[in-house]
């Protein structure tokens, strides 16, 4: 109960200090582009989300509390896999507790021999991402689009090499066609009228990436050639899709419709 409290406490007095450009949004999911902010370490040093993406492939951002038992349990974990990932990924762990000062900090980050960034979360971001329970983990790609979101501890280095693997840049050796070719997938109803909203999932043998029909109902982007795999993840409301259930993109570019059903 005094765990559950203290989460309580953190989430109000973050829902009320406004102090970024992210605290003003709320609803931040999978496929949206998260505003910059911007955090001061326990260190006294300084995290700013879109410079270590100039950088970076990809921030984990952690949310957590020292009190949090699963919280202390993976970090040893994700130190493990930062120091193998560390020039692609970068790791930002918020502390969503009040009491969990500069000092407090430093005392568990010796402790727990962690060598990225950690702070407070002071910009709002429990507030936007919905945070109802700790440790979440959230990661944001190289153009600041949210591609992973999820309560729960990681419990073995392969875990975090597996989320790290799938959403830095793929290797040189991959075996696809290096030039790159536009893709617009489109969704419709019946009536041929376009679906806003819809999730879709992106993958090759090595990562996926997520994108989100627009108002015209299409998933426009540009990737290497190849035959992707399509997973619609999200449905707007209303809508199903009752077509075969493997669907694959042009393997050399080019334009698709998929038909969805009013439920």
């Amino acid at each position: 109960m005094k765990k559950i409290f203290a989460l309580v406490l953190c989430l109000v007095m973050l829902s009320s200090l406004a102090v970024s450009a992210f605290a003003e949004e709320t609803g931040y999911d999978v496929g949206e582009k998260m505003a910059d902010f911007t955090v001061a370490t326990y260190d006294g040093g300084e995290f700013n989300l879109y410079q270590v993406l100039e950088e970076k492939d990809m921030v984990l951002i952690n949310i957590w509390a020292t009190w949090c038992p699963p919280c202390r349990m993976e970090f040893p974990f994700m130190e493990e896999a930062y120091q193998l990932y560390k020039d692609d990924v970068e790791i930002i762990a918020l502390s969503c507790e009040p009491s969990d000062s500069d000092e407090v900090l430093a005392e568990f980050v010796e402790e727990m021999g962690m060598s990225f960034p950690v702070g407070r979360e002071t910009a709002g971001l429990t507030f936007g991402l919905e945070v109802s329970a700790i440790p979440m983990s959230v990661v944001v790609d190289s153009e600041g689009i949210i591609r992973y979101k999820e309560v729960g501890a990681m419990f073995s280095l392969e875990q975090f090499s597996e989320l790290f693997e799938t959403y830095i840049s793929a290797d040189e050796g991959s075996d696809k066609s290096t030039g790159d070719v536009d893709y617009v997938i489109s969704f419709v109803d019946e009536e041929g009228k376009a679906v806003e909203g819809l999730m879709l999932q992106v993958c090759d043998d090595s990562l996926c990436q997520v994108f989100v029909s627009d108002s015209n109902g299409k998933c426009s982007f540009t990737l290497p050639a190849y035959g992707y795999e399509l997973h619609l993840l999200k449905l707007p409301e209303g809508y199903e899709y009752v077509g075969e259930e493997a669907l694959t993109a042009p393997e050399n570019g080019g334009e698709l419709e998929i038909v969805l059903k009013k439920a």
